[in-house]
């Protein structure tokens, strides 16, 4: 695999001013998406000659009519760009691993999903693993291209060349509580509780003990899972990587985020309730994939995603009972809201025009995209007379990610969601706080070694800490020490002496 040099130049800002392709009329909003026959490429009529494109990306499957709607969606793919894909749709807990796999045996794929917190962007960039898309993007994406503000193409930028297409959607993080509706009744909390702080939780984790079955595992707390917002934190490199500022910090003094108060609280704090029996012990930290607990409903609380309008609706619909999430945090809009979910075309990709070409319908075929999303109509799910949809339950379809494969603006409203949830998600995203590194660009170069070094570790130890297995002091105390060794400080100097030059201190 070729070698890219790997600068991050992320610039990023606040606007969200247009919606990306809209969602169809059925759903109450204008639709920008083309469903026309044919290509909406500079090929013009030219004749596309059949391809197969393999695009990798993950959820919680498989399902079992996963190959009966990809093959559904497949007739659209060949009608309009005369392709053929394969749709490799992994369950969580096997994406990352495949993921490694594939591109260091330099396997022919031609898309994958990647972001900052899952399948890393930057890493995979550094390692030239992404093809850059400056020239493929306008040519054969011309309305994704344009319907995406400029600023977040700037925010996926790597040494002046964009790698990343962004999936158009929620862009401000608010650390998000989530909970199956059932059993936090049964725990005195309604829909309208509030909940300040993680800290809030102490009492009914208590009681939860004392009226559910053993295997109810009380919360899910892990420290990488979005708790960045939650503790008042952004992480500068990555979640793994050492390097933070205070997002109420306007001088962004940079500090190790694992030497610092919040990450020391939640190593204290899940060390005892470990030992009170409301962290899973072994089994949620053997797990490879703990989601899976969440999803079979065997824990009361989890942290993880993000608040948005119309959760709880998109939440329900997947789960197939009511299900509610709850803000942890303020909502701030940072570089990371913006690449948390994105696709890469592969640096070895065969056949790049076309899957440049497969993204764009995909952003900009309304039917095309929420065959994906919801399934087939009448089988997976239903629409009904007010525009919205109803998922059919346990009907052998239901990724319930409308984030994950494009814009959201694309998809169908689902029952009981307000009918302008869109209109409500950009209004969030234009007032949330911003950071006070908007517009910042870190270059790694210098410190790539280091900052593999340092995940390496953080890997390492982290899920001791967040299930309080072991003997978590003495293993705090070696973490740190290697985390040193590693050369965080390192990476913490270069980050700040950037972001000194970038200010203009």
């Amino acid at each position: 695999m070729k070698r890219i040099k790997g600068i991050l130049s992320i610039l990023l800002i606040v606007i969200l001013v247009f919606g990306f392709a809209g969602c169809s009329k059925d759903n109450n909003s204008d639709s920008g998406a083309d469903t026309s026959k044919g290509t909406s490429t500079d090929e013009g009529n030219k004749e596309l000659e059949h391809v197969n494109l393999t695009w990798y990306y993950p959820g919680s499957y498989p399902f079992k009519d996963q190959e009966l709607v990809f093959a559904e969606a497949n007739k659209i793919i060949k009608e309009k760009i005369n392709a053929t894909v394969e749709f490799k749709a992994l369950p969580w807990g096997e994406y990352e691993d495949k993921m490694r796999v594939v591109m260091g045996a330099d396997e022919d794929y031609d898309i994958a999903f990647t972001s900052n917190w899952f399948n890393n962007y930057h890493s995979n960039v550094a390692m030239g693993a992404y093809l850059p898309l400056n020239d493929l993007l306008p040519k054969y994406a011309p309305t994704l291209y344009k319907s995406v503000p400029e600023k977040f193409w700037e925010a996926t930028k790597v040494d002046g060349q964009i790698y990343g297409l962004v999936n158009y959607q929620i862009s401000a993080r608010t650390a998000a509580l989530n909970m199956k509706k059932e059993n936090v009744e049964k725990l005195g909390i309604a829909k309208d509780t509030v909940f300040d702080s993680i800290d809030d939780l102490e009492p009914y984790l208590e009681k939860a003990k004392g009226i559910f079955p053993p295997d109810m595992i009380p919360i899910l707390s892990e420290w990488r899972m979005s708790l960045q917002e939650a503790v008042g934190q952004e992480w500068i490199a990555g979640a793994s990587i050492p390097g933070a500022i205070y997002l109420n910090d306007k001088n962004a003094k940079v500090f190790n985020q694992f030497k610092s108060e919040e990450f020391k609280k939640h190593v204290e704090r899940n060390k005892i309730w470990a030992e009170k029996g409301y962290l899973g012990g072994d089994a949620l930290f053997s797990a490879k994939d703990t989601g899976t607990f969440v999803n079979q409903g065997k824990v009361i609380f989890s942290v993880g995603g993000t608040w948005k309008p119309g959760v709880d609706e998109e939440e329900t619909a997947r789960r197939g009972y009511e299900f509610w999430v709850k803000p942890l945090s303020d909502a701030y809009v940072t570089t990371g809201g913006i690449i948390a979910t994105m696709h890469a075309i592969n640096s070895n990709s065969k056949n790049p025009e076309r899957a440049m070409m497969l993204m764009e319908l995909m952003n900009t075929d309304v039917e095309l995209y929420n065959i994906i999303a919801y399934g087939i109509e009448g089988t997976h799910y239903n629409k009904l007379e007010d525009g919205t949809v109803e998922v059919i339950p346990d009907a052998g379809y239901n990724p319930g990610t409308l984030w994950l494969h494009a814009s959201t603006f694309n998809a169908h409203i689902m029952k009981g969601m307000p009918l302008d949830v869109w209109e409500q998600t950009k209004k969030i995203n234009l007032e949330a706080q911003a950071s006070p590194l908007l517009g910042f660009s870190f270059n790694p170069e210098s410190v790539s070694a280091e900052m593999a070094q340092c995940e390496s570790v953080v890997n390492e130890f982290i899920k001791s800490f967040d299930f309080g297995v072991g003997d978590v002091d003495s293993l705090y105390e070696k973490f740190v020490e290697k985390l040193d060794k590693a050369g965080a400080q390192t990476i913490i100097d270069e980050i700040q002496r950037q972001i000194d030059e970038w200010m203009g201190k």
